[in-house]
């Protein structure tokens, strides 16, 4: 799934789990949702979870809606959103612990 943290697919179309030999594993499709122009895909391989910025779609003549940090559970497909307007988001390295 690591693929899926390097390419955009279309929100239109939904978003695509990383493929395997040009075949897609899964989809969830975002009705009415889209990806935020320019945001990345994070995944997380420890809690098989996708972190990624959704918005609300819009139509041309509207202003764009603020986009929402959502997580994508690859296990069991669900969306979570975390409450709030976000403009970028990202795993948090963990910290590496030294002996003294």
């Amino acid at each position: 799934l690591a693929a899926a943290t390097k390419r955009h697919t279309q929100a239109t179309a939904g978003i695509n789990r990383a493929e395997q030999a040009g075949k897609k594993v899964w989809r969830v499709p975002l009705t009415d949702k889209e990806l935020d122009p320019g945001s990345k895909l994070h995944y997380d391989a420890t809690r098989q979870v996708l972190l990624l910025l959704l918005r609300q779609k819009s139509n041309n003549h509207q202003q764009p809606a603020p986009a929402n940090a959502h997580l994508i559970n690859t296990n069991n497909y669900s969306i979570k959103v975390i409450p709030g307007s976000a403009l970028h988001v990202a795993w948090l390295p963990s910290r590496q612990l030294k002996k003294i």
